[in-house]
């Protein structure tokens, strides 16, 4: 992304008015403005962080910042926290899926195995 699309999405100033509801409105919109979209990419931004949403944080969220920071979490503070989370995504999957899941996603979404590997080569 240009530097100018990142400060253009940094400074939409509405976002912060944005409902939840409205939020999924406008994701739910197939047509959008260009304003639209930097609304959005800004209010996603602002909920998913919970901080001021600059050029530089656009920047790291296109570089897959978000995932690097999960992953850090769960390897740290989070640790206790990962089975539960873990199980309850499955039950989610099972629940939506009447009781079947596709691997791939099932795979996908467990952080679970991908923590205890970096464990076990010693890497965190």
């Amino acid at each position: 992304m240009n530097h100018t699309v990142r400060i253009a999405i940094a400074s939409i100033s509405s976002y912060i008015e944005l409902s939840p509801t409205e939020l999924k409105k406008l994701q739910d919109k197939r047509a959008k403005t260009k304003t639209e979209r930097h609304q959005q990419r800004k209010a996603e931004l602002f909920r998913r962080y919970g901080v001021e949403v600059t050029p530089e944080l656009v920047d790291k969220d296109d570089d897959a910042w978000y995932p690097q920071l999960r992953m850090h979490y769960y390897l740290t503070l989070g640790r206790e926290f990962l089975a539960n989370r873990d199980a309850k995504r499955a039950a989610a999957q099972l629940e939506a899926r009447e009781n079947s899941i596709w691997k791939p996603d099932f795979n996908k979404g467990q952080l679970l195995p991908a923590v205890l590997l970096l464990e076990s080569l010693n890497l965190f």
